[in-house]
């Protein structure tokens, strides 16, 4: 079905793999439409609450494939350049969870879309970096913006003018990570992590990414205001009433999402 991507459904989790091994997973126009043409359908589905991404091979992504480079015009990378934001913003409204499994290199572009995930698991041998000025260009997939907001100006500053990398304990100290595993074992850590997430009530969890990632971009009246509207919407909702009498009956909930 795919060209650069492998897609393995677990249950309700949906596993992609970015497919091009023998290239590091590197990033080309074919996978960022095939990733953004997987996310629309991913929206629509009834059968995916939460999202993995992860590489085949070597790396998670290591980046833009600079062959690519060599031959583009000004228009034809202004267009990859549009291409990528879309997917990237793509990534962030959809509703469903998405957890990063970073299985070795994730640069330029690989460390953007990590970012652009809602959780990131790594590897020990997992490396992080944005390099794009070592080749006289500039992060293009919001890294100079995502990383500053996650870890501050000054580090990102320090990242991107250097363009070096950083490996899985620095970036967990960072708060770029959630959790370092052992080589080999990112992706079983991040199933792990989806199924305590499908453990709980799907509305509620749709509605906690909504409201953080709405909320960081308003004034704290404002996404105060967000949290508590959202949380009387739970409150009147199928799951709500289902997640209180399972408790009271020490049960597993049977949540709807509705």
């Amino acid at each position: 079905m795919y060209e650069t991507l492998r897609i393995e459904q677990r249950g309700e989790i949906a596993i992609l793999y970015f497919n091009r091994p023998d290239k590091l997973n590197a990033i080309n126009g074919t996978v960022y439409q095939e990733f953004g043409d997987y996310l629309r359908s991913t929206e629509d589905s009834e059968t995916t609450s939460v999202l993995i991404l992860t590489g085949e091979g070597r790396a998670f992504v290591a980046g833009a494939d600079i062959d690519d480079y060599l031959t583009m015009t000004l228009a034809e990378f202004s267009a990859f350049q549009r291409l990528g934001r879309s997917v990237m913003a793509k990534m962030e409204q959809l509703s469903r969870p998405i957890i990063a499994a970073v299985n070795g290199y994730a640069l330029g572009g690989g460390f953007e879309i990590a970012l652009a995930c809602d959780v990131i698991v790594a590897s020990e041998n997992a490396k992080f970096g944005l390099p794009e000025a070592k080749l006289a260009l500039l992060p293009g997939g919001g890294g100079t913006q995502r990383l500053s907001r996650l870890v501050g100006p000054y580090l990102a500053k320090r990242m991107i003018f250097s363009g070096e990398s950083i490996d899985a304990v620095r970036a967990y100290q960072l708060n770029i990570v959630s959790e370092v595993t052992e080589k080999g074992e990112a992706l079983n850590a991040a199933v792990a992590l989806a199924e305590k997430i499908l453990a709980n009530g799907p509305l509620a969890v749709r509605m906690a990414k909504r409201v953080i990632d709405e909320g960081l971009e308003a004034s704290l009246p404002t996404a105060l205001s967000l949290e508590m509207d959202s949380t009387a919407h739970l409150f009147v909702s199928d799951d709500k009433r289902e997640g209180i009498q399972a408790f009271v009956e020490k049960r597993p909930p049977r949540f709807s999402g509705r």
